[in-house]
């Protein structure tokens, strides 16, 4: 991820009491609650500014809204002495906001758009039961993150990427899927059951096949199969799939009829 650009004091308070603006920017692969945590410990400061020498939280532990903190700094040659106090603090701001924006429900739709694992881990908590999470495709390869997939059967959860497309490129597909010229299917490169879902994700990871797996849940013990080994495993629903092979709805509705045990 990159991290958000920390400048101390807000621009409204920095006239009001006559003081620097400190700007410090790093770019990190760690959640930014974490990061936050990390800096505002002055424990840590000698860690990440280069002239502080040592600090001196008062009183010792967790500073808040009063507490004071000397931090002993270099200043060219000699060394400087200097007292902070805190002034105002607001942890879990962004829990408690989404709590009272949605009545403790969650959100509906979280769309993660930094590069970033741990974000997407980060940004579960904030899905409502059946809530949408779109995870931003530029993560890097070989990045993992724990989802709790089982919300996806328990409450309704979905967890979706996007390319990063622009606008304008995004609106040319949809004109291509109107005009008949591109079909979605097209990108159904595998089917699988329920029991074929950590198969279909460890093939994803190692990019076995050319498009997407479509999982059906409800078809529970159908193995993972190419569209092209569905000719001599099934088929009847291979002679649905259009010239290329090519998954279609006729297709998807065959395998769901014949192979649906409720």
């Amino acid at each position: 991820m990159t991290a958000p650009t920390l400048t101390w004091p807000a621009a409204a308070d920095e006239a009001r009491l006559g003081l620097v603006t400190l700007v410090h920017r790093v770019q990190v692969d760690v959640p930014p609650a974490a990061v936050w945590r990390y800096v505002a410990d002055a424990a840590h400061w000698p860690a990440w500014q280069p002239d502080t020498r040592k600090v001196e939280p008062l009183p010792p532990g967790p500073q808040g809204v009063g507490s004071t903190i000397v931090q002993l700094a270099a200043v060219g040659d000699s060394t400087e002495r200097v007292t902070w106090q805190v002034l105002a603090a607001e942890p879990g701001r962004l829990s408690d906001e989404v709590n009272r924006l949605t009545g403790g429900r969650g959100c509906d739709d979280v769309v993660v758009v930094v590069p970033s694992a741990a974000a997407v881990g980060d940004a579960v908590p904030f899905l409502a039961d059946d809530g949408l999470l779109m995870v931003f495709a530029g993560v890097p390869a070989g990045n993992r993150v724990a989802l709790p997939l089982d919300r996806a059967a328990r409450r309704g959860a979905q967890f979706t990427g996007t390319s990063g497309s622009t606008v304008a490129d995004q609106l040319r597909v949809l004109e291509k899927i109107q005009d008949g010229a591109l079909t979605a299917a097209q990108t159904v490169a595998a089917v699988g059951g329920m029991r074929a879902m950590k198969d279909g994700l460890q093939a994803v990871i190692e990019q076995r096949y050319p498009g997407k797996v479509m999982i059906y849940p409800q078809l529970v013990d159908l193995p993972l199969l190419s569209l092209p080994e569905l000719e001599l495993a099934l088929p009847d629903v291979y002679s649905e799939l259009a010239a290329g092979p090519v998954w279609t709805a006729r297709a998807e509705q065959t395998l769901i009829e014949h192979y649906w045990t409720p």
